[in-house]
């Protein structure tokens, strides 16, 4: 009979709430934490508040919130009723302890600093007296950054036969989303950067010069290219500048199916690309950076995802 009341008890304690969509957790002191955030859903730049209610908090008890990359906690936000706290804050984390018995909540707010190229959740934690309440957000592109094939010397873009010289017309563009948290984008740069087995033609229409050493670079009006390793791979650096909200740019890059270098010992001699049926990215992935200046501070960055093309066996 004593054990069934000790394993009745534990249960008791172990009981977790379902609050305003968050988990609450009580303990045997009767402290109880819930954890909510003003939206399921963000994305770059935009600002989230946190809310934390400890019930029957206790004096010395610590309430410390870790923050998931990539939030950010943004400072002079942070908000304590009910009672008494010390609180020390970063960037990553809030830590208050409480310094008398009271009901207290916990008010501040986080921003989102960088989107990947899809979807991503992530999971936020609050924890007093070795218990956690946790709270969700679905972080989504940045719907301001873009790259697209916009032509093509192939009927189909995405569909390219095997050892023909193929030319694609990449545009990138960024645009300061109009209505969102982010006034002015500062000091906007985006880099890129090309398949080993693709040349970089032009930038804008303008051709662009492969210089003999790869160390070299060439600049096309903002924009830098570097190449590096036995492929002479393209780095593309794209200096924007700044960015008023509603106010967009883009560059247009000409790239085309490279001849690969052969065997390097005159065994083998070059070949055009592609020489392999399959799928090949055209790019890595670009990479949006750019600073909050009037709003947070932060450097902010955006992804998009690599721009895939197959090639196939010619026909018959």
């Amino acid at each position: 009979m004593k054990r069934n009341m000790i394993i009745l008890v534990s249960v008791l304690l172990a009981v977790t709430l379902a609050v305003g969509g968050s988990i609450a957790m009580a303990n045997p002191n009767g402290t109880l934490i819930d954890k909510e955030l003003s939206a399921d859903e963000a994305s770059l730049g935009d600002r989230i508040t946190v809310t934390l209610n400890v019930t029957d908090g206790v004096m010395g008890q610590a309430v410390v919130d870790t923050l998931p990359d990539p939030l950010k906690y943004i400072n002079g936000t942070l908000n304590v009723t009910g009672g008494n706290a010390t609180c020390v804050t970063s960037e990553g984390e809030i830590a208050c302890t409480l310094a008398e018995n009271a009901t207290y909540t916990i008010t501040f707010d986080v921003q989102v600093t960088s989107t990947e190229a899809g979807n991503i959740t992530v999971t936020n934690n609050a924890t007093v007296a070795n218990l956690t309440a946790s709270a969700e957000l679905l972080i989504t592109p940045y719907e301001g950054f873009t790259k697209k094939v916009v032509n093509c010397t192939e009927a189909d873009a995405y569909n390219v036969t095997i050892e023909t010289d193929v030319d694609w017309w990449v545009e990138l563009e960024v645009l300061n989303v109009p209505g969102d948290n982010i006034t002015t984008m500062e000091d906007v740069v985006v880099k890129d950067r090309l398949g080993g087995d693709l040349e970089l033609l032009e930038v804008n229409g303008a051709p662009v010069t492969q210089p003999a050493n790869k160390k070299d670079s060439d600049t096309i009006g903002n924009v830098t290219v570097m190449w590096t390793g036995k492929t002479l791979k393209a780095h593309i650096t794209w200096d924007v500048g700044d960015l008023d909200e509603g106010d967009s740019a883009n560059v247009t890059l000409l790239v085309s199916t490279d001849v690969n270098p052969g065997t390097g010992n005159g065994k083998k001699s070059g070949h055009q690309e592609y020489t392999e049926a399959g799928p090949h990215d055209l790019n890595s992935g670009a990479v949006l950076k750019f600073i909050d200046v009037d709003g947070t501070g932060f450097q902010l960055s955006a992804h998009t995802p690599p721009i895939t093309v197959v090639a196939v066996e010619p026909p018959g």
